[in-house]
């Protein structure tokens, strides 16, 4: 079951980098009213996000402190605090970035993935369909080889 969350970045993205990818973490809390406490309560999120190539400049440009971000992911795993001190955390599993806007910039949707494959360096051609003869003209049948 897939979940989206949507919410304001208290923090710019936290990243650590890989060979080939950078991981951008963020925290995402959300307040809602619990009607039988009486009182508004927070959850917390917590959301890793892979990037690559294009991706990485464009995500430390707009996970910054204020943008305000929706996220998905296949599920939500809850973490609790190792010392007990927090509240525990919801991570989401498989996350992707849905859409962004940080204030400098109009609001986007994140850049996916090249859509051709980096060793091509063109788009091959289609194949030209021959062109039909105009109407009222006759063909001759060309002869066919024998088998």
């Amino acid at each position: 079951m897939s979940t989206t969350i949507t919410g304001k970045l208290n923090k710019s993205a936290r990243t650590h980098e890989g060979a080939d990818y950078t991981i951008f973490f963020i925290n995402i809390g959300t307040q809602i009213y619990d009607k039988r406490a009486s009182e508004k309560v927070w959850t917390n999120y917590e959301v890793a996000l892979f990037a690559k190539g294009g991706q990485v400049q464009f995500y430390t440009d707009s996970l910054i402190e204020g943008a305000i971000v929706s996220v998905s992911g296949s599920g939500l795993i809850l973490r609790p605090d190792e010392n007990g001190v927090y509240e525990p955390k919801l991570e989401l599993q498989d996350s992707k970035l849905e859409y962004v806007h940080s204030g400098q910039q109009s609001p986007q949707s994140a850049p996916q993935q090249p859509q051709r494959p980096y060793n091509s360096q063109q788009q091959p051609q289609q194949p030209q369909k021959p062109t039909p003869p105009p109407m009222g003209t006759f063909e001759q049948p060309q002869e066919q080889p024998p088998f």
